[in-house]
């Protein structure tokens, strides 16, 4: 795809997709047509289910007049969030794609700082900060990006990468294959980090962009999840990982890696699951290896003198 010249604006897709919250969409709707940036494409992917009470309420508020031009796209039944998105990006037209959670809200000059930096910066996927609200849109507190422009920076900075942060390069979200449809969660992610991986250059804003909507519906995926479940999605976001940890310093690769293996490590506690005595020693071997000496009275702790240690902790 041959890109608009830096007079001309190139069209930007933004991808709604719904499920279950039709009483916020409105607010995500009206955030986009209020947008500065002058040339976009709304697309909406209903995932409530063809037929379902939530998607013959999402057809009759579309079908209002403002929301003429409005893509409106219905999957026949619920397949997750994931799959949504990438079926809004593959009817989408734009050079680059945005995405908007349902719930949450764009500030109106969103699209047109991002796609500008983008621009100016010759990148590729930019993330934005973004304000963290009430139910009520009432701010809570502003979640600062930090600047990041390499791999090694990504890896090593605590960034934030939902995906109303994003605006992507369309040729750039097709070769990552778009978002894993397969993981109930990270998904967002691990979008980043095959952008990254397949050569994408990354570019941040520290300017609060939208706001994002904490509520009962949102917090569902905080219960404990199945620890099968969360196994897989562990490996799998360490085999992504492990993909951007090849092109970084054996150092930093250690760091990363400790740091994923111990906050798994808390996560399973946590939820009360099992760890063995083998798990806590290497853990430990890896704390020390990487200078973590002060994260050892917590591995101790949590992992030797806990009740749920498998009964391979003895071997």
């Amino acid at each position: 795809m041959q890109k608009s010249p830096m007079n001309e604006w190139p069209l930007v897709s933004v991808i709604i997709p719904t499920h279950g919250r039709a009483r916020y969409i409105e607010d995500a709707l009206r955030s986009v047509l209020a947008q500065t940036y002058p040339k976009l494409e709304i697309v909406v992917v209903d995932d409530n289910g063809r037929g379902s009470e939530a998607q013959q309420e999402i057809q009759a508020l579309l079908a209002g007049p403002e929301y003429d031009g409005v893509v409106y796209l219905v999957n026949e039944a619920n397949g997750g969030v994931a799959a949504a998105r990438n079926r809004g990006a593959l009817a989408a037209k734009g050079e680059w794609l945005a995405f908007l959670d349902d719930d949450d809200v764009f500030e109106r000059d969103k699209l047109r700082l991002q796609v500008e930096d983008l621009r100016s910066t010759q990148s590729s996927i930019s993330l934005c900060s973004y304000t963290l609200t009430d139910e009520h849109l009432k701010a809570i507190r502003v979640e600062r990006q930090p600047s990041i422009a390499s791999i090694e920076a990504f890896l090593s900075t605590k960034s934030f990468t939902q995906a109303s942060t994003q605006v992507i390069d369309r040729q750039l979200f097709a070769r990552t294959r778009g978002f894993p449809e397969d993981l109930s969660y990270r998904e967002d992610t691990i979008l980043v980090m095959r952008a990254l991986a397949a050569g994408g250059r990354l570019s941040t804003l520290a300017a609060p962009l939208f706001k994002h909507r904490e509520h009962a519906l949102a917090r569902l995926s905080t219960k404990p999840r199945e620890a099968a479940d969360d196994e897989r999605i562990y490996a799998r976001w360490c085999s992504e990982q492990d993909v951007l940890l090849a092109q970084v310093s054996s150092r930093l690769q250690r760091q990363v890696r400790f740091k994923r293996t111990y906050k798994y490590f808390r996560q399973r506690r946590r939820f009360g699951r099992e760890v063995s005595g083998q798990e806590v020693r290497a853990l430990l071997w890896l704390a020390m290896r990487t200078g973590n000496f002060n994260k050892a009275v917590s591995i101790i702790s949590r992992g030797m003198f806990s009740k749920a240690l498998s009964p391979r902790s003895s071997q």
